[in-house]
């Protein structure tokens, strides 16, 4: 008996935290105007595939194709030929940074004209 109880807590454990979690989502995601500004998805509450693969395409919709994800670099492929994506003064600020695999610079983003 004490074995079905515990089970059926556990049931109702899960549950509530499974409701909970999918409204953290929900919360998150309903500002989708905002998604495309997290230039590092560690900063992404709750960290879900489906909250990453949105803040992503959000990303990506707004023609920002490269995206932080702690110290890893995430970058999307656009497609297409990006001519100004890597102008001089990018190419020259990245060269300076005294230590370029710090994430001290923000991913490299543009627009497409």
């Amino acid at each position: 008996m004490q074995v079905h109880g515990l089970k059926d807590r556990t049931q109702d454990l899960r549950k509530s935290l499974n409701d909970s979690l999918e409204g953290d989502i929900r919360d998150f995601l309903i500002n989708e105007a905002e998604l495309h500004t997290y230039d590092d998805l560690t900063k992404v509450n709750p960290v879900t595939p489906s909250t990453v693969l949105k803040c992503l395409q959000a990303r990506y919709s707004a023609k920002v194709f490269y995206t932080h994800a702690g110290c890893t670099l995430v970058a999307l492929n656009p497609f297409q030929p990006i001519p100004h994506l890597y102008s001089l003064d990018v190419m020259r600020e990245y060269h300076s940074a005294p230590q370029p695999q710090v994430n001290t610079l923000k991913p490299v983003s543009t627009s497409l004209t």
